[in-house]
C-alpha cells in the first residue's frame, strides 16, 4: 500500500512561519536566481500555498555576463527557473523576457523597464539593479510580498563583513525574516537543510561557478576558505559565532527600543531638548539619542567623532550659539538644539 509522502522540517517551519505574520491569502512575488537556495524557497512555498492559499509568482533576474562561462551558467538557471514554472504553472516574471503560463508564450520585457545593467559594474551596483527588478514587477504583479531566499549563512557572511569594516551593534542586525514587505524567511535556517530538501525531493538547481572564486569577492573568501578553516581547526566554532552576533543583535535590537522611547519625548521635529532630561543620562545613553536625532534629520555617513563633536557642543556653557558640522548649519539655544 502506498503510503504519503511526510512533509519535510522546512514545510513546517514555513508553515509555522507564515502563520505567525498571519501571512494567508495573500499574493508572494518570489525572487528565484536558479541557485540551490531560492529553487528550494520557491518548492517549499509550493506545497505551503496549498494550505495558506497564497497565490505565488516568480522574478528572475539575467545579468547578461558578457564570460562564456557565466553566461552558460545564467542561461542555465534562468531556463530552470522557467521549466519550473511551467510545470507547476507559475507566472515568471523576468528583466529578459515574461513566460504567460496562459499562452504558453514569451514576451520580451527588457525595454519596458526603463532601467539597465551596464556592464563591469560590482556586486554593490548588480545588487541594487535586481532590487529595481524586484520593485518592478511588485508593482507590475500587485503582489503583497517579496520573498527572498537568504539564509543563515548568507546572514552570518554579511554580520562578518560589517563587523571587520568597522560597524556598531546596528550593523550586526542585518537581514531579518520581515521588513515591511520582504519577507526572507529562511534567514535563521542553514543551507545543509536546503540541501538535505533538495536530494530528498530531488530539486534541480544550478551552481554559480562565481560562487567557487575567492581572488575577487571578500564573501567568497570568508565563504569558501576562512569559515571551513576555522571550523576544521575549532569544530563548532562557526555556529557558535553565528548565536554570539545574534545575541548581540537581539541586544543592540532591545537597546535601540528603549532609546527610541526615550527619544520620543526629547525630540520635537527637527529640534532636541537641550535640558536637564538630557543631561541626567549616562554618557552612553546620551551619545545614542543624539545618533538617533542625526539619523532622524536624515544625515547619512557619520560616524562616532560626530556624535562626540554634537555632545561637546552641547556641554558648551554658552547659551545661544551657532556653529557647522557634516556641512550643515546648527543652532543651540537654552532650550534646543537644532539643525537649519
Amino acid at each position: 500500500m502506498a503510503t504519503r509522502k511526510s512533509k519535510h522540517f522546512l514545510f513546517h517551519y514555513l508553515l509555522k512561519q507564515f502563520q505567525s505574520i498571519e501571512l494567508k491569502d495573500c499574493h508572494l512575488l518570489v525572487g528565484v536566481s536558479g541557485g540551490i537556495d531560492s529553487m528550494v524557497l520557491l518548492s517549499v512555498l509550493m506545497e505551503v500555498k496549498k494550505v495558506l492559499n497564497l497565490n505565488i509568482s516568480v522574478v528572475h533576474v539575467h545579468h547578461g555576463a558578457k564570460g562564456k562561462r557565466q553566461k552558460d551558467f545564467q542561461d542555465q538557471a534562468a531556463e530552470t527557473v522557467k521549466n519550473f514554472c511551467m510545470k507547476n504553472n507559475i507566472k515568471c516574471y523576468s528583466n529578459k523576457a515574461v513566460y504567460s503560463v496562459n499562452t504558453g508564450s514569451l514576451k520580451k520585457e527588457n525595454k519596458e523597464m526603463g532601467f539597465s545593467l551596464s556592464s563591469g559594474v560590482n556586486e554593490a551596483e548588480m545588487r541594487k539593479y535586481r532590487y529595481q527588478v524586484f520593485s518592478h514587477y511588485m508593482k507590475k504583479s500587485e503582489s503583497d510580498f517579496l520573498v527572498l531566499a537568504h539564509t543563515a549563512n548568507d546572514l552570518l557572511e554579511t554580520r562578518l563583513i560589517r563587523l571587520i569594516r568597522g560597524t556598531g551593534g546596528q550593523g550586526l542586525k542585518a537581514m531579518g525574516v520581515n521588513k515591511g514587505k520582504l519577507l526572507r524567511p529562511l534567514v535563521n535556517i542553514n543551507r545543509s537543510r536546503l540541501l538535505d530538501y533538495s536530494k530528498k525531493r530531488q530539486v534541480k538547481w544550478c551552481e554559480d561557478p562565481s560562487n567557487r572564486s575567492s581572488e575577487y569577492s571578500f564573501r567568497n573568501w570568508i565563504r569558501n576558505e576562512w569559515l571551513p578553516r576555522l571550523e576544521k581547526k575549532r569544530a563548532g566554532s562557526v555556529e557558535a559565532m553565528s548565536r554570539s552576533l545574534s545575541l548581540m543583535a537581539y541586544k543592540t535590537n532591545k537597546d535601540q527600543q528603549r532609546v527610541h522611547k526615550i527619544c520620543h519625548d526629547l525630540i520635537e521635529g527637527q529640534k532636541l531638548k537641550r535640558d536637564s532630561a538630557f543631561f541626567a543620562f549616562p554618557l552612553e545613553d546620551k551619545k545614542k539619542i543624539l545618533a538617533y536625532y542625526m539619523k532622524r534629520q536624515g544625515l547619512k555617513n557619520y560616524r562616532a567623532s560626530h556624535v562626540l563633536e554634537l555632545l561637546k557642543q552641547m556641554n558648551r556653557p554658552q547659551k545661544e550659539f551657532t556653529f557647522s558640522l557634516l556641512g550643515k548649519k546648527w543652532t543651540m539655544s537654552a532650550q534646543w538644539l537644532q539643525l537649519l
